[in-house]
């Protein structure tokens, strides 16, 4: 199937294979200038972009999507809010079974 995709959209696959292969060659050379003011700010935009499309921000737009940062933090910002949340799902999950784990000791020691 993705053959037929792309053979019957030639001209748009290219479009678009080319501008990722330039903004891949973007990122590189901000890495490779050592300019992590830019790299970083990329970064972040890019962050606040995506977690603007898990919002339901799609499409083509001229200017970034306001996206409302209140809840966002450093950590999403640098590991992305879906890995963020992981995260916190997984804190949550260890923290509730050390409690548990308090709450048979202390169970134990009444006994």
């Amino acid at each position: 199937m993705v053959y037929d995709i792309v053979a019957t959209n030639r001209e748009q696959t290219v479009h678009w294979l080319d501008r990722f292969i330039e903004e891949l060659r973007r990122i590189r050379d901000d890495i490779d200038n050592h300019d992590r003011e830019e790299l970083f700010t990329q970064i972040a935009k890019t962050e606040l972009d995506y977690s603007a499309y898990l919002l339901g921000a799609i499409g083509r737009r001229e200017e970034s999507v306001g996206v409302d940062t209140a809840g966002l933090d450093f950590s999403s910002m640098l590991v992305g809010q879906a890995m963020k949340d992981k995260i916190d799902q997984m804190s949550e999950g260890s923290e509730e079974r050390v409690r548990e784990r308090e709450l048979e000791s202390r169970l134990k020691r009444d006994i």
